[in-house]
């Protein structure tokens, strides 16, 4: 499926003092804070940026120092400096905070909190670049509006959007694809047995050629049986395959070139492809069929090129579907099926 590229916030471009206000402002609805004072906008921090007291559950006060830096990179010497700088004053706090606009390696944060234990300091965090981004993006949207003109609303209601027309899409379908009367123990293990008509025909929503049929170029329709729907939309019956699996999972499709090697026998597995159309690629419907049969789906293919965004699979000739044992996830090549069995 094709997701939007997000665009990562820029902390290092903020002039400093409105990187502290940032962080001030984030840090505000972080904890139940008794005083929360900023010092470094101030000239005369000693080290520390932002002082904050905190009331535990316990009630037991715990002291916080803040220490922002808005560099592009930080080292490790930097990092010790800053905890040196901290322990130096009258009180160690309980925890130190680096909110920094850069990220810190895994390395470089375990030699900071080993070192921060050595000096007194309970609790150590670094709040690097991807947790503001996080945190601005999912707790505190409200400030990315005023620090970086980023207005989340318009995804919001694009994606309110959706949702309603999804709603819509499902009921249409339900109401148009079912029979009125179903017989649930029956559709138990045959969940297509719900269904008024067994086939529809999908169509590309850009698709012109239908009725005719070009073998060598792109149709934009096809003939598929229903099977079921789903939690996101309806599922569809693709061509049977072949397959082999293995023990962890793993599995791979056997071209019928392959399918009388010797190490494949008895190891063959029958199964039904169960493709997943989700109602946002759906368009329209129409339930009227005509001399090519029907009824229609008019799709967005928009899923590289398909209107589908993934399968699972049922056995082929028993009623009982596996319960998504077999995913797409742990598909593996012809070459790589063949290297496990030299090894078993």
């Amino acid at each position: 499926m094709i997701t939007a590229v997000r665009t990562p916030l820029h902390f290092e471009d903020l002039d400093p003092a409105r990187f502290e206000d940032l962080s001030l402002a984030i840090l505000s609805s972080y904890r139940p804070w008794l005083d929360l004072r900023p010092y470094g906008k101030s000239g005369s921090d000693d080290g520390i940026d932002i002082l904050g007291v905190e009331e535990t559950e316990d009630g037991v006060n715990r002291s916080w120092y803040v220490q922002c830096k808005r560099y592009k990179k930080i080292t490790i010497k930097q990092l010790q400096s800053a905890v040196d700088h901290a322990v130096s004053l009258n009180d160690v706090p309980d925890v130190f905070l680096f909110i920094l606009a850069c990220d810190v390696g895994k390395n470089n944060f375990e030699k900071i909190e080993d070192y921060a234990k050595k000096k007194g300091i309970g609790t150590l965090i670094i709040w690097g670049k991807s947790v503001l981004d996080m945190m601005l993006r999912t707790t505190r949207k409200d400030l990315l509006f005023a620090y970086f003109h980023i207005s989340e609303h318009g995804n919001m209601r694009r994606n309110e959007r959706q949702i309603v027309a999804n709603v819509a899409m499902k009921k249409k379908l339900h109401e148009l694809l079912l029979k009125k009367k179903i017989d649930y123990e029956a559709c138990r293990y045959a969940p297509h047995l719900k269904f008024e008509s067994s086939e529809l025909i999908v169509h590309s929503a850009d698709g012109t050629t239908y009725p005719d049929w070009d073998e060598n170029a792109f149709n934009g329709w096809f003939k598929v049986e229903l099977w079921d729907f789903y939690f996101g939309g309806i599922e569809v019956v693709g061509w049977p395959i072949d397959i082999i699996i293995f023990t962890d999972h793993k599995w791979a499709e056997i071209p019928y070139e392959h399918k009388k090697d010797q190490r494949l026998k008895d190891r063959l597995t029958p199964v039904w492809p169960l493709k997943r159309l989700p109602y946002r690629n759906i368009v329209e419907f129409d339930p009227i069929e005509d001399e090519y049969n029907g009824p229609h789906l008019y799709c967005r293919f928009a899923e590289g090129g398909s209107p589908f965004e993934g399968s699972r699979y049922v056995l082929r000739g028993d009623e009982y579907p596996w319960d998504q044992e077999i995913r797409d996830e742990d598909k593996i090549s012809i070459e790589e099926a063949f290297k496990l069995l030299e090894s078993e």
